[in-house]
């Protein structure tokens, strides 16, 4: 294999926005039990998670996902610290019980006060709630970006449907992005979500990208395929053609494992060495069909 950091991280546009973000970003969500533990300030190793989050940027990353349910967006501000902060693309989302006009408000300033910044690059409306006032947290969301606290702002797991009628709500700005699960077990989202997304100028970041690890393993693909990959890419794992997948079979994908373990983060984004072919794309998309 390829020695370490043999690679240069590239960057891609982020949607319509004009910002440059790094083509694979890390997320922050761990696990529910964590997420639970940590509002009681019992958390599982949140110094390696913080070196894991750190390796990231060191090694090219911009984009960091977290949330305010996630229990770890202070660990974020502790892994970017001494960088350039206008380097990075942080991104957080609201959480459900917080869809109001006033309540987003003050969810956003919480989040910035964990975070340790005087903005957010991307606010996103993490659920799509039956009971939450969309529009009311869509306009909180514009006054957030006219306030100088929010640049851009986003939803999360949203279907078409949902996607559209919350574009028919704004009044100001843009929906930027929409956070999705995918991967190639779960390519559902290239029917109606990504290429609305890719004629619409949105950007995807794509959650469980290697479906909490069944695509970590040589034995989730065919061993012929693996074979016929690492004669072109010797040393190609099993998570690098997944993430690769993601990024050269769509131009506004963004992928973002899970950052838990520095070894693991760099084996992830390494991936952006692989180029695939378009047959080799088609082959992955006919063993991975929708």
């Amino acid at each position: 294999m390829e020695d370490s950091l043999s690679y240069r991280m590239e960057l891609r546009e982020f949607g319509k926005t004009g910002e440059k973000v790094s083509r694979i970003g890390v997320g922050t969500y761990y696990d529910v039990g964590w997420m639970f533990l940590a509002r009681f300030g019992k958390r599982s190793d949140p110094e390696g998670k913080v070196r894991a989050i750190r390796t990231a940027v060191e090694n090219g990353v911009t984009l960091i996902d977290t949330a305010e349910v996630y229990g770890s967006e202070d660990l974020v501000a502790r892994a970017i610290e001494g960088f350039d902060r206008s380097s990075l693309f942080i991104a957080t989302k609201v959480w459900i019980t917080h869809m109001s006009y006033d309540s987003a408000i003050k969810a956003c300033r919480r989040s910035l006060k964990r975070l340790n910044m005087k903005y957010i690059d991307l606010y996103q409306i993490h659920f799509p709630s039956p009971v939450g006032n969309m529009e009311g947290t869509l306009r909180a969301m514009e006054k957030l970006v006219d306030d100088g606290l929010v640049r851009y702002i986003g939803v999360s797991n949203f279907n078409l449907r949902q996607l559209k009628d919350a574009l028919g709500l704004m009044k100001k700005y843009d929906i930027v992005s929409n956070q999705i699960h995918y991967s190639l077990k779960h390519r559902i989202p290239e029917r109606d979500i990504i290429p609305f997304a890719e004629k619409n100028g949105m950007a995807i970041l794509s959650w469980y990208p290697l479906e909490h690890g069944d695509l970590v393993r040589d034995d989730a693909y065919p061993s012929d395929l693996l074979t016929d990959l690492r004669k072109r890419y010797p040393g190609i794992r099993a998570s690098q053609i997944a993430l690769s997948y993601l990024m050269e079979a769509n131009s506004n994908v963004f992928p973002i494992p899970r950052a838990s373990n520095p070894d693991h983060v760099i084996e992830n984004i390494e991936s952006v060495k692989y180029t695939l072919s378009e047959d080799e794309i088609n082959r992955l998309k006919q063993i991975f069909s929708t």
